[in-house]
């Protein structure tokens, strides 16, 4: 037995000295790192043996952190990081401007206040880097950039009408647009601004003041007038130059005209020029005579009478007080007497008012006389008819043979009942070549040569004619229309600039058979003579509009159908319209618009047209 055990032992000895025991080994690494066993590297996950030996490898995976920046570094952003492996640590944020989240350094928030997402509003520009840490001692890093924002700024002025080209789109209105552009993490970090400035384009108007009152009203002109003054009205500012038939009178926005005419301003800014234009009509209106309150060309007791019916009445004052005994211009009042005196002359002492102290003008002036003017025309009266002066044109140019047709009475007013008529026909001789002055009732409408006669008489130079024509059957006419024509043949040698000039009706008579006077308003009518005849403007269309001055109508015909009608008041103001016409007459009732200088505008089927008249009551 003891035989047996020692061979055993012996047996078991010598086994285990010549062979070693098998081993085990136990190993962990990070996802991405490599182990090395018995000279060979391993990545997987696995149990793995080499001469009877035996690896158990464990590959810890990483931890799982992801940042990203949405928005844009200049318009406002949010930076965040996904973090699931609430087991692990943060390690830090790597950027100098940002220490902390919510007060809390980075490095030091514990794994249980880790959750996900975690994110922060924005950030400064510059390089954001946050590792994790798992607890197997795996580790992960991210980073992003925030990009700074670049920026630039254009400006840019142009006028209405105008506009730029800016990121993709057509810009015409003021303001100031953005482009954004993206760096190559598709990130907005610059920006470009532009901001734009839209000119209007200039628009002028012109106003007529009265200096001493201040009011704005539609005046005439004559070396005694009260002193006047333009204004231009432009909605930008602009540079103002006046002028007078072409040649610059003034260079300021207020202005005092020194004679009649048509005058027009030009109002220029860096997006062009706009112009307008005011006429100025000679002063045809009768002169006060103070003390003369009844207008009949003497101071007498016949005077009080007029100052007590006007008594407490008011308008527009003159520009001298005096009562001198001389004429003084004065625009008319809106009132006239029975005898169709207008009542202005009422207001001796010319102060605007109406009251006893007009007297004292009679007393100082008694007895005094004056001669009425022979260019001096009566005022002009609603309800009765007219002697009309009409143009059929606007403008002419020398060698033109201009033509006035004088028409008694119209549709809404004819005559209705009259026998014979003595007048002046007022022109104007320094545009008008004498030798082919003529007038003549030839197509008068009051009668044929076998039961009329008339007389004229022509004065060239002081551009006057004295006619008249009567029926000799002693029966009175009624109707309207033309009576006679005046026709000479424009010169231009007199005058440098283009000109304003005015045709007028004065000392007019009117009867019937039986010697009765006929009530007849004395009609004017301007025209303008081209001195350039290259400057003259071209009509688009053939029409004519009459009478101007106006009082209750005016009378617009075309040599086509008239389809639409639109009056202006000189504020550009649409003061009547009329659409859908198909005539070449039409008669617009201006009753109820107040004294002033307009525009009407007409179209056919040709074309359009504009003319300016005036309104005078």
């Amino acid at each position: 037995m003891k035989k047996y055990l020692y061979f055993l032992g012996f047996f078991l000895i010598s086994t285990f000295a010549n062979k070693s025991f098998a081993s085990k080994t136990n190993a962990s690494v990070c996802q991405g790192s490599t182990y090395t066993w018995k000279g060979q590297a391993y990545t997987q996950n696995g149990t793995f043996t080499n001469s009877g030996d035996t690896l158990v490898l464990v590959v810890n995976p990483l931890p799982f952190i992801s940042l990203s920046y949405s928005g844009n570094a200049c318009l406002g952003s949010t930076l965040t990081f996904i973090y699931s492996d609430s087991s692990s640590l943060l390690s830090g944020w790597y950027n100098d401007t940002i220490t902390s989240y919510y007060g809390i350094p980075f490095d030091s928030i514990p794994a249980s206040t880790v959750s996900s997402p975690y994110s922060f509003s924005n950030p400064n520009p510059g390089k954001y880097k946050i590792t994790a840490v798992s607890q197997a001692g795996c580790s992960y890093s991210d980073s992003i950039i925030t990009g700074k924002c670049a920026s630039s700024s254009l400006f840019d002025t142009i006028c209405q009408g105008d506009s730029v080209f800016f990121n993709n789109q057509w810009r015409y209105t003021s303001g100031s647009y953005q482009q954004q552009f993206q760096n190559g993490n598709g990130v907005v970090d610059s920006l470009s601004t532009l901001y734009l400035t839209v000119n209007s384009l200039p628009s002028v108007t012109v106003f007529c003041y009265n200096t001493s009152t201040g009011d704005t009203i539609n005046v005439c002109f004559d070396n005694n007038s009260q002193n006047l003054v333009f204004y231009a009205q432009t909605n930008i500012t602009a540079t103002v130059a006046w002028k007078l038939g072409g040649v610059s009178v003034s260079n300021s926005q207020y202005f005092a005209p020194a004679t009649s005419g048509t005058y027009t301003v030009y109002a220029t800014s860096a997006c062009g020029t706009d112009t307008a234009t005011y006429t100025l009509e000679p002063c045809l209106l009768d002169l006060i005579w103070p003390g003369d309150a009844n207008h009949d060309g003497v101071v007498d007791n016949n005077d009080l009478l007029p100052i007590g019916i006007a008594n407490g009445l008011s308008g527009l004052a003159r520009n001298s007080t005096s009562i001198a005994w001389q004429g003084y211009a004065c625009a008319d009042w809106g009132l006239q007497l029975l005898n169709g005196t207008n009542i202005k002359h009422a207001d001796c002492d010319g102060n605007g008012q109406i009251n006893n102290n007009d007297t004292l003008a009679i007393a100082q002036n008694f007895s005094l006389t004056h001669n009425k003017k022979d260019d001096e025309r009566k005022p002009s009266r609603a309800g009765i008819p007219d002697l009309q002066i009409v143009f059929f044109k606007n403008e002419f140019v020398a060698g033109d043979t201009l033509i006035a047709s004088i028409q008694l009475g119209n549709a809404q007013q004819p005559i209705a009942s009259i026998y014979g008529l003595a007048f002046t026909y007022n022109f104007d001789p320094n545009v008008l070549d004498a030798s082919t002055i003529n007038f003549n009732y030839s197509n008068s409408w009051l009668g044929a040569s076998t039961d009329k006669i008339s007389l004229v008489k022509i004065f060239n130079s002081i551009g006057k004619i004295k006619t008249a024509i009567t029926r000799t059957d002693h029966i009175n006419r009624s109707g309207q229309g033309e009576i006679a024509q005046f026709r000479a043949v424009v010169t231009t040698n007199n005058i440098s600039a283009d000109k304003m000039i005015t045709h007028f009706i004065s000392n007019l008579k009117a009867i019937d058979k039986s010697e009765n006077v006929v009530d007849v308003n004395e009609g004017t009518s301007s025209v303008k003579i081209i001195s350039n005849v290259t400057s003259i403007r071209q009509q688009e269309i053939l029409w004519w509009l009459y009478p101007s001055p106006a009082q209750n109508y005016v009378t617009i015909s075309g040599s086509e159908n008239i389809k639409d009608i639109v009056i202006l008041n000189v504020l550009g103001e649409k003061v009547y319209t009329e659409t859908n016409l198909k005539t070449q007459l039409k008669t617009v009732d201006i009753l109820n618009l107040p004294t002033g200088i307009y525009i009407a505008q007409i179209a056919t089927e040709k074309g359009r047209g504009e003319k300016r008249f005036m309104i005078m009551r």
